[in-house]
């Protein structure tokens, strides 16, 4: 039998045709069909088309159509739907034509980690738009693509989700020791510290490129411990045998070890200006050098563990490099990327223990700067913090580090005979790093996977991604429930299912991915070390999906007619409800071990930049302004307390900290504080929050003059020594920093900006 194609050409019939376009359709709707399903619907066709030798690809379409409907009606109403794409293509075409011409006449502001007005920016939010409507159109069924439009769920970063994973902790260690390929070249192992800090450059901008969400790269003191040291010998050894060819031959012992204090002083000098150019060219690329997505890659470097003289060394000075800042002298402001994360435990940086002096350096560049944030791991003791707050919760990242942490072994060493770096075979993955601003792995065992199957199995984080996350908008499907008079929880069920559903689509699309679409990250040990054409299934079976929740405040206020501050206190309807999520996602978590679903669930405290408005847009739309809900321009981010709820610091940890430890998949702590300048209050608060087990931030509202230099902590548009306009300011968007203003101009959204305005405890 032959097929009439529109152009009147022929080809033979294949039934394998039919069959992939047949999936497409059933994938969209969630079914499977089995051998025996593909069997009836291949025979149905061909009875229908008996004694037929040639046919039309209309009739055949029709055809298709009518089997299906004999076989599964949702998977023919599917086909049909899809069959249309001509009209529904010219639709989505209105609409990013449109988008385009917003991205060339308009300043985008919905990502402040994007310069819109780059052509290279313009082209990759004009691809976005495409990409993001071509996702809604033909990857979500009709029932996701409502509760998108209405509101009631929101998948994030639609424009790559049809194309690529979410954000990550990268095994930089793994790929530099011994040396990689990259593209049409092969880096040896680098030799110098100078060296190693130029592939690291080189293979984040490449790597980071290829996703979207946070890159990080865990514990780089680690990583560049044994770096230095191969410096640090290799200039002992070049400054000694140049002193020592001024002497004699016959040199006493006590010339030689004069010398070789002389040639180790010097090495350390040049080895510290070696790695303070080495951090500032990262911050130089990280700054100014925008992926394809079109934003600066969102980059995190984790230290402050690492015992070995050298790591210890190298987190000092990366510290020291952020506190001074970049630019002319005199003019100097500090750089927002990479963004910095101080990992704290009171067996290494209480006073009087070992790192003690590293954690007061990174208290110095918190006052200062912001960063680093700070991630405690340590399990909350009562004892150890004066605090009011019933500890309901307590931390998993803690629970980890604790068990199968090692003090004083490092990862990475340098063997001194061969001069390479290898991997310490007594070393423990235990530190939960952060994935960019908030997102965390859950554990992963190496056996025994969501748990230790004995008490021999180890975790394993580094080297592993997160697949995507979909928020629920929780007033939205408050406010549904009340209206349809309908059970809120089954409201919830709906879509924390549809939620489900969307994970297992995109788990089923990153499998079918090549290494080689990523090949330093999957073939060179970023991730792991496959071959080119495999797939990356094995690597996906690792990854998270999260499952996000925004507006906790906004649904207290509509459940009980109070704020979540003024709910602490109790058993309120916010953490009723959170805990029920969570409870889900663990049931998830159960069915994955189970086999009843493919992924890795995570719940996650979604940090809403331009949703924060967009949710408040959809929510007014639908249910009208409503006094504490929805009479503000934004909705509050997550678990947070409102940002305009005059309360202390130390009142903000409080009332957030069982938020906070519920939300295991994705969570920060921040408070604002009114300048820097109080080093011993900042201080406190530190440490208050690593005894609370939080990841936390320090806010300080910096404004930097482009014209005198002058910093005020504060928010302000005018120079108050100059009268310069060309003020830039730094602030919190979500988790990390951003500009509310750069040179005068805002790269803010509306919502944000308005959200900002209101901060007092934020």
């Amino acid at each position: 039998m032959e097929i009439i194609k529109k152009n009147g050409l022929t080809q033979p019939y294949d039934f394998s045709k039919i069959k992939h376009a047949v999936t497409q359709s059933a994938r969209r709707v969630n079914v499977k069909f089995t051998a025996a399903d593909w069997s009836k619907l291949e025979s149905d066709i061909l009875e229908m088309l008996k004694g037929l030798d040639r046919v039309p690809v209309e009739r055949m379409h029709n055809t298709v159509e009518l089997a299906l409907d004999k076989l599964n009606e949702k998977v023919s109403v599917s086909y049909k739907t899809y069959r249309n794409y001509k009209t529904n293509f010219a639709d989505m075409m209105t609409k990013v034509l449109l988008k385009a011409d917003e991205a060339n006449y308009k300043i985008d502001r919905s990502n402040a980690n994007t310069t819109a007005a780059l052509v290279s920016t313009k082209r990759s939010l004009i691809y976005g738009a495409l990409n993001k409507e071509r996702y809604k159109q033909f990857e979500l069924t009709k029932a996701q693509l409502q509760a998108i439009e209405d509101g009631y769920i929101y998948i994030h970063d639609m424009t790559a989700r049809a194309d690529t994973w979410n954000c990550c902790l990268f095994d930089m260690g793994k790929v530099l020791a011994g040396g990689f390929y990259k593209e049409n070249m092969y880096y040896t192992e680098a030799k110098t510290i100078r060296a190693v800090f130029g592939e690291i450059k080189d293979t984040t901008l490449d790597t980071a490129a290829q996703q979207y969400g946070g890159f990080t790269i865990p514990e780089i003191d680690s990583i560049l411990a044994p770096y230095a040291r191969k410096s640090y010998n290799a200039y002992v050894k070049e400054f000694y045998e140049i002193r020592a060819s001024e002497h004699s031959a016959d040199m006493t012992d006590y010339e030689k070890m004069t010398i070789l204090q002389k040639a180790k002083d010097d090495a350390m000098r040049y080895l510290e200006k070696d790695i303070e150019q080495g951090f500032q060219a990262l911050e130089y690329a990280f700054n100014t050098v925008a992926s394809s997505r079109g934003d600066f890659p969102f980059v995190t470097l984790t230290g402050g563990c690492e015992e070995d003289p050298f790591g210890q060394l190298v987190w000092k000075i990366a510290l020291r490099v952020r506190r001074e800042g970049q630019g002319k002298e005199g003019n100097k402001r500090p750089a927002i990327f990479p963004k910095l994360v101080f990992l704290y435990t009171k067996e290494l940086h209480a006073p009087g223990k070992p790192l003690y002096d590293l954690y007061k350096e990174g208290v110095i560049t918190s006052s200062k700067t912001m960063y680093p944030d700070w991630l405690s791991l340590d399990m909350p003791d009562p004892s150890d913090v004066k605090t009011d707050v019933v500890m309901q919760f307590k931390p998993a990242i803690a629970e980890v580090f604790h068990k199968y942490h090692k003090f004083g072994v490092s990862r990475w060493l340098l063997n001194e005979e061969t001069n390479e770096v290898y991997e310490n075979p007594e070393w423990v993955d235990s530190i939960v790093s952060p994935m960019g601003c908030r997102a965390y792995l859950s554990p992963l065992y190496k056996s025994g996977h969501l748990k230790p199957v004995d008490e021999n199995d180890t975790p394993v984080f580094v080297g592993r991604f997160n697949g995507g996350a979909v928020s629920l908008n929780l007033p939205m499907i408050y406010m549904k429930a009340k209206q349809e008079n309908k059970d809120f929880y089954e409201v919830l069920d709906y879509y924390l299912n549809m939620i489900n559903e969307i994970h297992i689509s995109t788990y089923e699309f990153l499998c079918t991915l090549k290494a080689s679409c990523n090949p330093v990250a999957f073939c060179q040990g970023g991730f792991g070390n496959l071959n080119p054409n495999d797939n990356i299934k094995s690597l996906v079976d690792k990854i998270t999906f999260s499952y996000g929740f925004t507006a906790l405040n906004e649904l207290e206020w509509l459940a009980e007619n109070k704020s979540l501050y003024e709910a602490r206190n109790e058993e309120s309807f916010a953490l009723k409800v959170l805990k029920y999520i969570v409870n889900y996602v663990d049931n998830k978590k159960k069915e994955r071990e189970a086999g009843v679903v493919p992924y890795i669930a995570a719940i996650y405290a979604t940090p809403a930049e331009s949703l924060c408005g967009t949710q408040v847009e959809q929510f007014v739309a639908k249910y009208g302004k409503i006094k504490h809900v929805s009479d503000k321009p934004y909705f509050t981010n997550s678990f947070h307390m409102w940002v305009g709820e005059d309360i202390t610091p130390f009142e903000k940890q409080d009332a957030e900290y069982n938020y906070f430890h519920l939300s295991s998949g994705g969570h920060i702590q921040y408070c604002r504080f009114p300048n820097g300048d109080n080093l011993t209050v900042i201080d406190k608060t530190i440490r208050r929050a690593m005894q609370l087990g939080y990841y936390f931030g320090v806010n300080i509202e910096s404004s930097y003059c482009g014209d005198c230099g002058c910093k005020v902590d504060d928010a302000i548009t005018v120079c108050p020594f100059c009268g310069s306009h060309n003020i830039t300011t730094i602030n919190r968007v979500c988790g990390y920093l951003g500009y509310s203003y750069l040179n005068g101009d805002t790269k803010m959204n509306d919502a944000k900006l308005a959200e900002v305005a209101d901060r007092k405890s934020m």
